[in-house]
């Protein structure tokens, strides 16, 4: 596939599909996807395959805690049970060809989440969705995505959120010709009590 023809998501040449969500909140719309900016994160720019996702994931989560790094924010850390509950979700997207945040039987983010293990009590969770295909699916440009989406970016943003789950697939959730990665971010902390009001 030529790079001009290059897709993300499910809207067409250059523009990815992402969806985030803070419970009880949606966000999800179309954002222009960016020229790759590293930020000194190792890995940022390349395509994202089987044998690289440790690396991507590494990658992905250095440009999130440099964005809140910009804000003032502490660093995300990883999780094993949100890393769980997200590449198991990326890979049902695949598998069952859909894009959301609830799966087509119904089962909405907090309870994949809780399912995987994360603590059920005092905490907010918090889900951003993306794929793209070839130089798209970057973490470099899934990430700049994600921060030129007011939703997404509220989330990155977010100082409840400490943890963090980075879950990465590379069937697509529909039919392509190129190099595909899904990617679901699952992030977690404590219940404020701003928020609880």
């Amino acid at each position: 596939m030529s790079p001009a023809r290059q897709r993300v998501g499910w809207a067409g040449a250059a523009v990815i599909v992402a969806l985030g969500l803070t419970y009880p909140f949606f966000g999800g719309q179309l954002v222009q996807a960016l020229t790759p900016d590293s930020d000194g994160c190792a890995g940022s720019g390349d395509l994202p395959t089987e044998s690289n996702t440790l690396e991507t994931r590494r990658a992905t989560l250095c440009l999130l805690n440099a964005r809140r790094r910009e804000a003032g924010l502490r660093p995300l850390t990883s999780s094993t049970p949100l890393a769980r509950a997200a590449r198991a979700h990326s890979e049902d997207m695949g598998r069952r060809r859909f894009f959301a945040h609830d799966t087509p039987d119904g089962t909405e983010p907090a309870e994949r989440i809780t399912a995987a293990g994360y603590r059920r009590s005092g905490v907010m969770v918090g889900e951003n969705l993306a794929w793209g295909e070839e130089t798209a699916a970057t973490p470099a440009e899934i990430v700049e995505g994600w921060m030129e989406s007011p939703g997404h970016r509220a989330n990155i943003l977010r100082p409840e959120f400490r943890e963090i789950g980075i879950g990465l697939a590379y069937e697509p959730p529909e039919p392509v010709s190129g190099e595909v990665a899904v990617y679901t971010t699952n992030f977690g902390g404590r219940l404020s009590r701003r928020s609880a009001g």
